[in-house]
C-alpha cells in the first residue's frame, strides 16, 4: 500500500477515506492514518500541468525558460530523492521510520513547493481569462514576476501567493509530476518493459470510477473555461463529450508506452462525441480495448446505465485474450463490437442544413397552459400574435397524434422595444423568467432574458416555405418519426428536418436507417438518443439530396 498505490481525488472527503480505507483492509495497526499520505492526494487530476509545461510557463508544449528550468529541475531532484528514501522505509514499521518518513515528506513538500506554485501560476492565467488572446497577454505578464522571483527578488512572492490563493477557491490544480515524482522522473526502469530505462515509465495502471457529466453540463458546472481547458489538454476532443471521456484520455497520456487502464465509465462512452474525444483517441494513439461490459447496471440506487472497460497499451497487451460481455472475440473496436476497428462514416454535403435541434428556451416562465393562453387572447387579441404550440419529445413519444399541450411566448430574436408591443406577455416573461436569467453565467443570456437562450434561427427559417416538417424525438425507446405543421415552436428535445415529402419519411423510418442511427448515435441509459449530426448527416439516401421525390416510396 505504500510502495504501490497511489490515488487522487476532487474531494477532500474521498480522500480521507481511501486513507482510512487502506489503513482498515491493510490491517496496518501498528502504522499510524497517515501512513500513505505521501501517495494519497487532493486535487483535480484533469486540471494540472507536466514538468514540460511548467518549465516553459505555459500550458502548451513551448520551448523551455532557462530560469524555470534551473529552479525547477533542482526543486524535482531534490524531492525525488526525498520520496524515494520514504519508500525505501516502507516495510520497516516502526515508530522511528514513520517519524522518519513525515520528516522526509515535509521536506519533500517544501522543495515542490516552488514547483507548485508556478505551475498554479500558469493555471491561473488561462482560468481567469476568457480568450486565447487575453490569456496569453496575461502570460506575459506573469511570467515577469515569476522570472524576478525565481532570480531572487523575494518581494514578488506575496503577490504571487496571492495569486495562488485566489485560483485555488475555485479550482484545485494537480501536477502529476509534482505529487508523485518518483513515478514520473525520466530514470525510472520500466518494469513492465524488461526494467529498461525510456524515459516513459509512468503509471502502470489505473483502476477507478470517474464522475459522468454530459458536455453541456461541464460549462453550466464548472464555467467556460473550464471546457475550454479539457478541448485543449485534449486535442481531438468534442464540448459536447461526457466528462468521463477525459479521465481516459488522461490515464492514456499519465500510462505511458506500457500500461492498462481499468475504468467504469457511463455506456456512452463508445457513442457519438464521447466516444471520437476518448476511445477512437485512445485506439488511434495504439491503444487496445481487451474486454469490455457493455452495458451494466449500476448496482446501487442511481439509475443509471454504465460500461466497464479495460485498455492496454504496450507489452501488457501482446498476449492479451479478448473478453466482450463475457464471450471470447478476435478483436474489439472503440463502438465495442467484437470486429476490427474501422473509419468514421463522413458528413454529405445534400444533408447539410437539413436538419435541426429544437429552441433551448432556458425559463419555464415562457411556457403557458391552454387555459392561461385562452385568457390571455381573449382579454387581448394581439397576444395570439406571440403565443405558438409548443412541441416537446414528451408529445413526440406519447401521443398518437403528437398534439402539443402546452404553449409558449416568443418573442423570437426581437429587441426589447418592440417586444414591448405585447405588454401583457412581456410582464409574465419579466416576472416567471428574468429573476432566474439574472442568475445565469452567461452574459447574453442575462443580457436579452426576454427571448429564448438559444433561439435556432436557422430552423425556423428552413421550415418557413414548408407546409410541414418531419420531427422525431431526441431520446425514446422507439425512433419514430413523423410530420408536424411548420407553423410551432419545437423544444431543443426534438430532431427536426425541413424536409415535406412521404419519399424522406419512409427512408428515415426504415429498419436499414434505425440501425445506422443506432450504431452511431448515443444513449441515455438503453434508450436511443438521436443525434443528426452522427447519422442523419452521414446516412446514404437513395438520391443524394433527400428531398427528391421518389414515385414508389410516395
Amino acid at each position: 500500500a505504500q510502495r504501490c498505490l497511489y490515488g487522487v481525488d476532487k474531494n477532500r472527503y474521498a480522500v480521507q477515506l481511501a486513507r482510512l480505507s487502506l489503513w482498515l483492509v491493510t490491517m496496518a495497526r501498528n502504522e499510524p492514518f497517515s501512513f500513505v499520505d505521501h501517495a494519497l492526494r487532493h486535487g483535480d487530476s484533469l486540471v494540472g500541468l507536466d514538468f514540460d509545461q511548467i518549465k516553459a510557463f505555459h500550458w502548451e508544449k513551448k520551448a523551455q525558460l532557462e530560469t524555470c528550468q534551473r529552479a525547477l529541475t533542482d526543486a524535482l531532484d531534490e524531492a525525488i530523492d526525498l520520496r524515494k528514501e520514504i519508500l525505501a522505509l516502507a516495510a520497516e514499521g516502526t515508530v522511528e521510520s514513520q517519524r522518519r518518513k513525515e520528516r522526509l515528506l515535509f521536506d519533500a513538500e517544501d522543495a515542490l513547493d516552488r514547483v507548485r506554485l508556478v505551475g498554479d501560476l500558469v493555471i491561473d492565467t488561462f482560468f481567469s481569462q476568457d480568450n486565447a488572446r487575453d490569456r496569453d497577454k496575461k502570460r506575459d505578464q506573469r511570467l515577469q514576476l515569476v522570472t524576478r522571483w525565481l532570480d531572487g527578488d523575494d518581494a514578488v512572492e506575496s503577490e504571487l501567493r496571492e495569486q495562488q490563493h485566489q485560483l485555488r477557491q475555485t479550482q484545485v490544480p494537480f501536477h502529476w509530476i509534482a505529487e508523485f515524482p518518483e513515478v514520473f522522473y525520466l530514470e525510472r526502469p520500466d518494469p513492465l518493459d524488461g526494467d529498461r530505462i525510456s524515459g516513459a515509465a509512468f503509471v502502470d495502471a489505473f483502476v477507478g470510477n470517474p464522475p459522468f457529466m454530459g458536455g453541456s453540463a461541464v460549462s453550466s458546472n464548472f464555467g467556460d473555461a473550464y471546457r475550454d481547458w479539457l478541448l485543449s489538454l485534449h486535442k481531438g476532443s468534442h464540448g459536447n463529450s461526457d466528462i468521463a471521456a477525459h479521465f481516459f484520455r488522461r490515464a492514456g497520456v499519465l500510462a505511458g508506452d506500457h500500461g492498462t487502464i481499468g475504468l467504469v465509465a457511463t455506456n456512452t462512452i463508445s457513442q457519438g462525441d464521447t466516444r471520437s474525444t476518448g476511445l477512437k483517441q485512445l485506439s488511434e494513439s495504439g491503444f487496445s480495448i481487451y474486454g469490455a461490459t457493455t452495458n451494466m447496471s449500476w448496482p446501487g440506487e442511481a439509475a443509471v446505465t454504465v460500461s466497464v472497460m479495460h485498455l492496454g497499451v504496450g507489452t501488457p497487451t501482446s498476449a492479451a485474450r479478448f473478453l466482450l460481455d463475457g464471450k471470447t472475440c478476435k478483436a474489439i473496436n472503440t463502438r465495442l463490437l467484437p470486429i476490427p476497428e474501422r473509419g468514421d462514416p463522413k458528413r454529405l454535403f445534400s444533408q447539410k442544413n437539413l436538419s435541426f435541434l429544437g429552441s433551448k428556451i432556458y425559463g419555464q416562465g415562457f411556457l403557458l397552459v391552454p387555459e392561461t393562453r385562452e385568457a390571455l387572447i381573449k382579454n387581448n387579441p394581439r397576444n395570439a400574435e406571440r403565443i405558438f404550440p409548443y412541441l416537446g419529445g414528451e408529445e413526440v413519444n406519447t401521443s398518437p397524434t403528437q398534439s402539443p399541450h402546452r404553449y409558449v411566448i416568443s418573442f423570437g430574436q426581437m429587441e426589447l422595444k418592440e417586444a414591448e408591443r405585447w405588454p401583457e406577455l412581456l410582464a409574465i416573461v419579466r416576472e416567471k423568467v428574468k429573476p432566474e436569467r439574472d442568475k445565469n453565467k452567461r452574459e447574453v443570456r442575462r443580457k436579452y432574458w426576454w427571448r429564448f437562450g438559444e433561439v435556432a434561427p436557422a430552423l425556423y427559417q428552413a421550415i418557413a416555405p414548408l407546409s410541414r416538417c418531419l420531427v422525431t424525438a431526441r431520446v425514446t425507446k422507439h425512433l419514430c418519426f413523423s410530420f408536424q405543421p411548420a407553423d410551432r415552436v419545437f423544444s431543443e428535445a426534438t430532431n427536426i428536418f425541413a424536409v415535406e415529402k412521404w419519399s424522406s419519411f419512409t427512408v428515415l423510418q426504415s429498419r436499414i436507417h434505425e440501425l445506422w442511427a443506432r450504431l452511431l448515435s448515443s444513449s441515455m441509459k438503453t434508450d436511443l438518443r438521436y443525434a443528426a449530426s452522427d447519422c442523419f448527416e452521414t446516412f446514404p439516401f437513395p438520391k443524394p439530396d433527400p428531398r427528391t421525390v421518389i414515385p414508389e416510396l410516395e
